[in-house]
């Protein structure tokens, strides 16, 4: 059994949390599962997964706690997680848990209502705002990226749908919204171009969500 110290660490690596007995932090949700231990009782897992994905870690959701959080898998969330001991050894245990939505919805809000009767560079500005904050590396490069692509047929009327989207939808939609958006306006006369940019993420969230859409899934 590891050799733990009554310290704490925010935001670790999930692979390199050694001797910790508590840690906070933001990480992708990547399931939520129910399985039976050694003696047959069934008990309730999540599996949360470093940002850049190089490491992961199974928490126990404890009693009848989290009952909904299966609805962010694939999401990113901030939480607690406490070392829990018992005579066959230890694990790790939820403590508290909340969506990520990158910014705060009262943050949202407020862009958006600030740039409501503004022209194309506050609206510009608030969505590179946004896609600054991206919890996700990959994706947001890539909307910053695809805001390269702006050009003068890049309406506000355009541009506010955007916000919008940035707004009120997670960022992996987003994500799939302007590179659709950039194909649309800049006429882009390639069939894959939204498809090639989204398979070379390293998060294949996009990827899936533009994929469906073809689909009318």
């Amino acid at each position: 059994m590891a050799n733990f110290e009554a310290r704490s660490a925010k935001q670790p690596d999930l692979d390199d949390i050694g001797n910790l007995v508590r840690f906070t932090g933001g990480y992708l949700l990547e399931e939520v599962k129910e399985q039976k231990n050694k003696y047959g009782w069934p008990i309730r897992i999540a599996k949360i997964a470093d940002i850049e994905n190089t490491g992961v870690l199974e928490l126990r959701l404890l009693g009848d706690n989290f009952a909904n959080l299966e609805e962010h898998c694939g999401d990113y969330i901030n939480l607690e997680a406490a070392i829990k001991r018992y005579n066959g050894g230890y694990y790790y245990y939820l403590v508290w848990a909340e969506a990520v939505t990158d910014l705060p919805n009262d943050v949202c809000t407020e862009i958006l209502e600030k740039v409501q009767n503004s022209e194309r560079q506050a609206l510009e500005q608030a969505l590179r705002l946004r896609c600054e904050t991206i919890v996700d590396p990959s994706v947001g490069g890539l909307c910053i990226e695809l805001m390269t692509f702006f050009g003068p047929d890049f309406t506000t009327l355009t541009l506010r749908n955007l916000l919008n989207t940035a707004t009120k939808r997670h960022a992996n939609e987003l994500c799939v919204e302007m590179a659709i958006a950039v194909t649309e306006v800049e006429d882009i006369d390639d069939m894959g171009f939204v498809g090639k940019l989204l398979a070379n993420l390293s998060n294949q969230a996009p990827f899936e969500i533009w994929s469906k859409s073809l689909l009318g899934s």
